[in-house]
């Protein structure tokens, strides 16, 4: 199996974001976005999938869900074609089964997080 490093992309705006994204350039096929939105966690981190559409890259895009509605966020980044794989929290208040169920339709590789303070 090939080994990968996938950088995360942490960012407060869109240029942040774009220079991340920019310094990543051919040095890995996949990048995450952590998506946070000051419900889940308290804290924001940029994920406008519109902004990026306009970008020009050739990642493979995984979502880190951070949040409280995860499949509202993954609607949205799902015109991107990019767009191969979330992971979101088996805490938030959400139907893991439907947004499973939605994976599956798309072909988007689905996966959950635990926060560290939660029991396995």
């Amino acid at each position: 199996m090939r080994k990968e490093l996938i950088p995360s992309i942490l960012a407060p705006n869109a240029t942040k974001a774009k220079h991340m994204l920019n310094t990543c350039r051919d040095l890995v096929s996949w990048i995450q976005i952590d998506v946070m939105n000051d419900g889940f966690v308290k804290n924001r981190s940029w994920h406008d999938s519109v902004a990026m559409q306009a970008w020009d890259f050739s990642f493979s895009i995984e979502l880190h869900l951070m949040v409280h509605r995860p499949l509202t966020i993954m609607k949205r980044w799902k015109k991107l074609a990019n767009f191969k794989r979330a992971i979101w929290h088996i805490e938030a208040k959400t139907d893991h089964q439907k947004i499973l169920d939605w994976c599956a339709r798309y072909d988007i590789q689905a996966g959950l997080a635990l926060s560290p303070t939660t029991p396995l």
